[in-house]
């Protein structure tokens, strides 16, 4: 799906005039990370809608993130809801999914029809710090990582890793 300019790989699944529930992945993750939520929330009655973000699994690369605001995807977002007719909807967001939806929320709460933010960071502070770099020497160590990230984003690895780090450990 075309979205301000890119393209965005965005799944809908479940009954079409079922209630509507939007994924927002995590901050190395994808539509993948939601496999076992999709099903349950299907059988619940749900249409569901999971995207990778904009530079994340099948969606477009991305040059750099716009942390810790989220401003280019709370437009992705609402530029998703536009095109697929939805109204109201659900969000459910994992970390900077979380985040991502509480700045939506904040900023449309007429689309909002509930929320639920896991693990949610609004505000960046520094005990932060010890926790991104320990990600950065798994990535930097740990082949699993690396292994694990390349099924959910194929060759942009790189890039989504390199991303999400520099826009969570800019100084300002």
């Amino acid at each position: 799906m075309l979205v301000n300019g890119h393209t965005l790989l965005v799944e809908q699944y479940g009954p079409g005039n079922g209630p509507s529930v939007v994924l927002l992945h995590h901050g190395l993750g994808s539509i993948k990370a939601w496999r076992g939520q999709i099903p349950v929330l299907v059988g619940a009655g749900f249409r569901v809608i999971a995207y990778d973000r904009w530079g994340y699994g099948g969606s477009d690369a991305r040059p750099a993130l716009d942390l810790p605001t989220f401003a280019t995807d709370v437009r992705d977002l609402q530029g998703i809801l536009d095109q697929l007719e939805i109204t109201r909807a659900a969000l459910v967001g994992h970390s900077d999914g979380g985040t991502l939806a509480l700045y939506f929320a904040a900023q449309v709460p007429q689309l909002v029809s509930c929320l639920v933010a896991i693990a949610a960071h609004a505000y960046v502070e520094p005990k932060m710090e010890p926790g991104i770099m320990g990600v950065k020497q798994a990535f930097e160590n740990d082949k699993r990582i690396r292994k694990g990230l390349r099924l959910a984003h194929g060759d942009k690895v790189e890039a989504v890793f390199h991303n999400w780090f520099d826009g969570w450990h800019r100084h300002e």
